[in-house]
């Protein structure tokens, strides 16, 4: 019999301590009638610099904003940081939540950090969902799962992740052998948009429908 489980984690955004966002989701991504595991993992807070060495939560340092190509992370942040997301897909896979029906998402920071780890998992997971994010560390990237499904949506105002991140991002993944990418942008800045609240769930829908037997997930037509 398939698993009716579901397993989203969500990774929040450099600074987003209060979490204030996790109401918002799990009422816009509707995802009935799936049984949703939901995972908010928040970080340790330590120092950032771009804050003037203020302590924050954040998944690694960062030095400048906005952030622009060629900006180099800390590979032992970004390590560690990959290893906390992946228990956090370990604990899922122990709640009974099977690989292929869990999802990694973020928003910024938190989207950079889904498609590190998303994309290195051991196993094959269900699908990625960077919002606003970033590729890390594009010259030394190297993914162990190449077709995993992987959503990019991004703002074309947006002054903080520059706009052309992404498509020089999407390049890069493609030479690499990524090329399950589905690609969206809304008029917005740093930001949500009401169109991802709707396109999401049927986006998630959709691949666990396809591959698993989906069971009754309740999605439609993309």
């Amino acid at each position: 019999m398939t698993s009716n489980k579901l397993g989203i984690i969500f990774l929040h955004g450099l600074g987003d301590g209060d979490l204030s966002f996790k109401d918002t989701i799990q009422h816009e991504w509707n995802l009935a009638p799936l049984s949703v595991h939901w995972r908010f993992p928040m970080t340790p807070q330590s120092p950032v610099t771009v804050y003037g060495g203020e302590v924050a939560p954040n998944w690694f340092d960062m030095d400048t904003l906005p952030v622009r190509a060629g900006d180099k992370e800390k590979p032992s942040d970004i390590e560690k940081s990959v290893q906390r997301v992946h228990n956090e897909i370990k604990a899922l896979e122990e709640e009974g939540v099977p690989p292929e029906r869990i999802f990694v998402s973020g928003f910024s920071q938190g989207g950079a950090m889904s498609m590190q780890s998303g994309l290195t998992y051991p196993k094959k997971i269900g699908g990625i969902i960077c919002l606003s994010g970033w590729l890390l560390r594009e010259d030394t990237f190297s993914p162990t799962q190449t077709d995993v499904p992987l959503l990019w949506w991004h703002g074309t105002q947006d002054n903080v992740v520059l706009t052309n991140l992404q498509p020089r991002g999407i390049e890069r993944l493609q030479k690499l052998g990524v090329s399950n990418i589905t690609v969206k942008q809304s008029p917005m800045g740093h930001s949500s948009h009401p169109d991802q609240m709707s396109f999401i769930p049927k986006w998630i829908k959709e691949i666990v429908s396809r591959t698993t037997g989906g069971g009754n997930t309740g999605g439609g037509d993309l």
